[in-house]
């Protein structure tokens, strides 16, 4: 006979309101970097009073904000009421590593607009982005130049977090690396920069591939890197012997992926071969007592695909696999990082 399992005590309704008020977490975040807050810390604790008239914010309300912050471990409280950045703190400095100021941006945003509206996306499969603003996000990002300028901030943040990883991936075997929606053309300029026989062809839209040699112009690359516009779902560049897919897949469903990997099955050399990064979920890690904060963070991810794309979604390494043979491909060698996988395949046949 089953047993009822026993009523929350006050510890698990506590926990309960704090993640319900996450919200206000997010808010809180968004608030500090939007005002300025980190930089202003950044070199030295400062009251209230002097951060108010730096920031042109309400003193009382600032102070508000500010105990939150020390709550939540993002700041801390000095004597005399100074107030001081934690290292969790540091982490939302604009040139902090992996640097979360961007995404706190964002959260503000329409992005951030689209989270709130997951409910509808659960019950209709919809992008709630897409129902608020009209259009899909990237051709909003390619509308608004400011906030694809976060976005893709935010993007390359999040890169840092896994290049020592990626690192390990011995690209200097290869010639010419081609990467497909390369975006800004961080994870390219950071390849290019360990493998200096190595060339580079980034394909993107229009607005990602302007901020790409924008950057490979300012880090010396332009020599060694071809920027090219265009739709990856109907054609990649010829010429790679290696195709990178990073973080591209888990922007669509299914069938919209099989549809870009047979379009670089075709366009690739048959000697090339494809690499495939992208965020995972483990589906054997399922109760949060024994999840890591990555893990965590990927199943945030996941809904946060859900409401601001819809179809795209982060998968397990063993569905990464299955869309990638049954596009045609071979299954060479993976590489797992807890929560991200990569996986090296090349044309079968």
């Amino acid at each position: 006979m089953l047993t009822s399992p026993p009523p929350p005590g006050p510890s698990e309704a506590l926990a309960a309101r704090q993640l319900v008020l996450g919200r206000l977490t997010s808010a809180a975040m968004h608030a500090a970097v939007a005002l300025g807050v980190p930089e202003a810390l950044r070199d030295s604790p400062a009251t209230t009073q002097e951060l108010a008239g730096t920031l042109g914010a309400d003193g009382p309300a600032l102070l508000r904000l500010l105990d939150a912050l020390v709550a939540l471990g993002v700041a801390d409280r000095h004597p005399e009421r100074r107030y001081g950045l934690t290292g969790l703190g540091r982490a939302l400095l604009a040139d902090a590593y992996g640097s979360a100021a961007p995404t706190a941006l964002l959260a503000g945003g329409e992005i951030g607009k689209a989270w709130d509206g997951l409910l509808h996306s659960v019950r209709t499969g919809k992008p709630a982005f897409v129902t608020q603003t009209g259009i899909d996000v990237f051709s909003y990002l390619a509308a608004d130049p400011t906030t694809a300028a976060t976005f893709y901030s935010s993007q390359a943040a999040d890169l840092q977090l896994t290049l020592s990883w990626l690192d390990r991936f011995n690209f200097a075997k290869y010639t010419t690396i081609v990467d497909v929606g390369g975006g800004d053309g961080a994870l390219l300029a950071h390849v290019l920069d360990r493998c200096a026989a190595a060339r580079g062809i980034l394909i993107d839209t229009p607005t990602t591939v302007a901020a790409a040699h924008e950057r490979f112009a300012s880090t010396g690359l332009s020599d060694r890197t071809t920027t090219v516009t265009g739709d990856f779902f109907r054609a990649v560049p010829s010429e790679g012997d290696l195709y990178v897919l990073r973080d591209v897949l888990h922007d669509w469903p299914d069938e919209r992926c099989r549809d870009l990997l047979a379009v670089c099955k075709r366009d690739m050399p048959k000697t090339a071969t494809l690499l495939v990064i992208d965020r995972t979920i483990d589906p054997t890690n399922q109760s949060k007592d024994c999840m890591d904060e990555a893990e965590v963070l990927s199943h945030l991810m996941d809904l946060y695909m859900l409401s601001v794309l819809g179809g795209g979604r982060e998968r397990t390494a063993a569905e990464l696999d299955e869309l990638l043979t049954g596009a045609g491909f071979r299954i060479l060698e993976r590489h797992d990082q807890g929560h991200a996988t990569a996986v090296e395949a090349a044309p079968d046949g």
